[in-house]
């Protein structure tokens, strides 16, 4: 029996390769699930899921591809409708459970028709869900991609799909960074202050001796300090630029994925939680699922 050593550094037999290439398939399928549910949670704790936000009007944005979904109509659907948003809520709930277990039955021709179906239902749902409006379409962009991952039964298909999420994730960071150079921010050393002032507007107006409100007006005070807080942000989304190179970096990215989170929330008050479909492949991105991907591309 021919032996081979598998991307964890461990020795198995080369044909129990494809094997625990499936249970990490099967890992990879499990994260999704618990990150969707987790932040269908999140949503529903804060009242922001589409039957909480009861949509009663829309804005068009300057996005070509909302206005093509506009042009349908399918947005009005859910003005005023509160059945059509439960039910929309109950559908974005469901699907990950229903690919679980249907992944767990080994349905596969019912998997991929399910990964196509959630492939445009998270579509429609986060388009329409930003027209209403809540929050941008960028926060978005893992419910909407990582369906094209759950459309590929092969390990071989699967396993390059879950590469080109990780590279999509990564040139989602790392042009924000780029973004801040080519907007001249990084050279504006009074940038963060102008950026808080107009996050908190609200905050400072309706509650300015409230706790928040002191640490944002003394960050605001002090455009270095604030500034300090640019450039690190900055240089930490230009840092996932190594990601392109090696996959070995990708525990501390992720480990400065959620450094960036946390202090998004404390700072800004935004919650970028929902880009965190895009982060499970860093997740796995050392194990014989990539191993897999990696031999049939040479």
């Amino acid at each position: 029996m021919e032996w081979a050593t598998t991307a964890t550094g461990r020795f198995h037999s080369a044909v129990s390769i494809p094997a625990i290439a499936y249970r990490q398939q099967t890992k990879v399928i499990y994260m999704y699930l618990f990150v969707s549910l987790l932040l269908c949670a999140d949503r529903w704790w804060n009242g922001m899921l589409l039957s909480q936000l009861q949509p009663a009007f829309f804005v068009t944005p300057m996005n070509v591809t909302a206005w093509a979904l506009m042009f349908t109509g399918i947005h009005e659907l859910f003005m005023n409708n509160q059945p059509a948003c439960l039910f929309a809520d109950l559908l974005l709930v469901a699907f990950p459970v229903m690919y679980t277990l249907l992944h767990i039955k080994q349905y596969a021709k019912a998997k991929i028709m399910l990964g196509g179906c959630m492939l445009v239902f998270n579509f429609v749902y986060a388009q329409c869900y930003t027209l209403y409006p809540s929050n941008s379409i960028e926060g978005h962009i893992g419910w909407m991609l990582f369906p094209v991952v759950l459309m590929c039964h092969r390990l071989t298909d699967f396993s390059f799909a879950l590469q080109v999420i990780r590279f999509v994730f990564l040139f989602f960071l790392a042009t924000a960074g780029v973004w801040k150079i080519r907007n001249g921010g990084i050279f504006n050393p009074g940038q963060m202050s102008g950026v808080l002032l107009l996050q908190h507007s609200q905050l400072l107006a309706t509650a300015p001796s409230s706790f928040l409100a002191e640490i944002y007006y003394w960050l605001i005070s002090h455009p270095a300090v604030g500034y300090l807080l640019y450039l690190a942000a900055t240089l930490l989304e230009l840092f996932f630029i190594v990601g392109f190179f090696t996959r070995k970096a990708d525990r501390w990215l992720l480990l400065l994925l959620f450094i960036f989170l946390i202090t998004d929330i404390l700072v800004m008050r935004i919650k970028y939680w929902e880009i965190m479909h895009l982060a499970i492949p860093l997740f796995f991105s050392r194990s014989d699922l990539f191993a897999i991907a990696d031999k049939t591309s040479k």
